[in-house]
């Protein structure tokens, strides 16, 4: 947020994603990230399979509904986007969940 300021561009609102976390955060992260002036919007845990799929050029999006990262990810958008996501059968062609919405 400090060099956005400092460049004098508005960001209506700042959130932080923390990426890429193995097993539970430690007490020290949680300690550092609540000592920030920014919300924590969502956790992504570690997924082999991003690096796979990166690896070999292969999207993403198609890690499928048993990827931990792209549960994650999902989740993340529902909440800041407040809409579900699109079912296969909203978007026919295109590799996105299908899980059934609670």
């Amino acid at each position: 947020m400090t060099l956005a300021r400092d460049l004098h561009i508005h960001v209506g609102q700042a959130l932080l994603v923390v990426n890429r976390v193995e097993g539970e955060l430690s007490p020290v992260l949680r300690q550092a990230l609540g000592g920030l002036e920014i919300e924590v919007a969502g956790i992504i845990p570690a997924d082999p399979g991003v690096g796979e799929f990166d690896a070999i050029g292969r999207p993403l999006v198609e890690l499928g509904v048993d990827s931990p990262a792209a549960q994650a990810i999902e989740a993340l958008a529902e909440k800041l986007l407040h809409i579900p996501t699109l079912t296969k059968a909203q978007l026919p062609g295109l590799a996105v969940s299908n899980r059934s919405r609670q």
